[in-house]
């Protein structure tokens, strides 16, 4: 009995002890410097040291020389806001994969181990696995280490680039037109979208686009006249549309901002789609506006020769 105590323990620590063997699971190789060491050398980013420099009344007519403070200081908080949020990805990352296997292992070994038990000892190990079990299927529930957080894990991601291009844009404007402040605003943005809770509003608006997508084209099935769908009509159609779909990036927002006149079927979809927004300003959104349009417009003569002259098609 003595012998498989020793052999219990020694099972038991080297399970948990989420190293050796299980080192792999971490899937980070470890950093170079660690997070305080890296952050700390970036102490000049976090205070206030920069932004007096910005506001120095000797800098208010020194346009460059703000712009160069601006810049220094967002890129700075960038790369903080980047190590908080390459550590954050890491934990989420361990914590996920690590107890969920070592959880796994635990169990797996307690129940060898009871295989080999007797009498209380075995009960013992039996009770330990139960607990160990429960504990795991505990935290499978929850979604941040569930299937739910590699798809927010990615969502997390994808956002930052989004708001990053923005901030980049931002930054090769001169201080008039991209003061600071906008610059620290959009600072926060690039953090959220790093959140959890940032990726879930993502996640739920782009549901939500989606959706919208969804509804304009089922639209296209049902709210068609039957003169409207005759083969000629069809094949014209078809012939703009994929005339549409080869258009350069902006001759489609041309076309989609100045389209011929369609009826106001067409001129409803073109509206739905831009959700109130005065004018299209993305190629993507414009393309997909006008190939779902067209197909709503009435099928009439005048309306389909508009958009064959407006494309350089030749007329059936």
């Amino acid at each position: 009995m003595v012998k498989l105590s020793k052999y219990i323990i020694a099972l038991l620590v080297l399970l948990t002890s989420g190293c050796g063997h299980f080192a792999a699971t971490r899937g980070f190789p470890v950093p170079s410097l660690d997070v305080e060491t890296r952050l700390a050398q970036m102490d000049i980013y976090r205070g206030d040291t920069l932004i007096k420099q910005y506001n120095d009344p000797v800098n208010a007519n020194n346009l460059t020389e703000r712009q160069r403070i601006r810049n220094d200081l967002i890129n700075g908080r960038i790369a903080l806001i980047d190590i908080h949020f390459n550590d954050f990805l890491q934990s989420l990352h361990e914590e996920g994969v690590g107890l969920n296997v070592f959880s796994d292992a635990i169990a797996i070994g307690l129940g060898a181990a009871g295989a080999l038990a007797s009498g209380g000892t075995s009960q013992i190990l039996s009770g330990a696995t139960a607990a160990v079990i429960g504990t795991k299927e505990s935290v499978d529930k929850n979604a941040f280490f569930d299937q739910t957080m590699p798809a927010l894990m990615t969502k997390m991601i994808a956002q930052r680039k989004t708001v990053l291009v923005g901030l980049r844009k931002g930054l090769l404007k001169n201080d008039a037109d991209y003061p600071l402040a906008q610059g620290l605003a959009d600072l926060e943005g690039y953090y959220y979208a790093g959140t959890i809770p940032g990726a879930i509003t993502g996640v739920v608006q782009s549901a939500g686009d989606e959706a919208t997508k969804a509804d304009v084209q089922l639209r296209l099935v049902f709210n068609r006249s039957k003169e409207d769908v005759s083969g000629p009509v069809l094949d014209r159609v078809d012939a703009i549309v994929t005339a549409l779909k080869k258009l350069p990036d902006d001759k489609v927002l041309d076309l989609a901002n100045n389209p011929p006149d369609s009826g106001a079927e067409f001129t409803a979809m073109l509206d739905a789609i831009k959700e109130g927004q005065p004018s299209f300003t993305d190629s993507k959104d414009a393309r997909f506006a006008l190939t779902q349009a067209v197909h709503e417009m009435k099928g009439s003569e005048d309306n389909l020769s508009a958009w064959e002259k407006r494309l350089g098609l030749p007329k059936p």
